[in-house]
């Protein structure tokens, strides 16, 4: 994976923990529900292991 890739990633992780706390969730399975997402997704994004696809 290259460099850039890598900070987007973690960009992206950030971004979505700063919503699901400005959004009042205190977790992420509570965030996942709320959005129709699955448990194991917003855990994936938010640790920068993956992207949306």
């Amino acid at each position: 994976m290259s460099d850039q890739a890598r900070e987007t990633r973690e960009a992206l992780g950030a971004r979505l923990r700063g919503f699901r706390e400005d959004a009042g969730f205190s977790s992420g399975r509570a965030f996942a529900a709320a959005t129709g997402w699955q448990e194991s997704k917003v855990s994936r994004i938010k640790n920068s292991k993956t992207c949306i696809v």
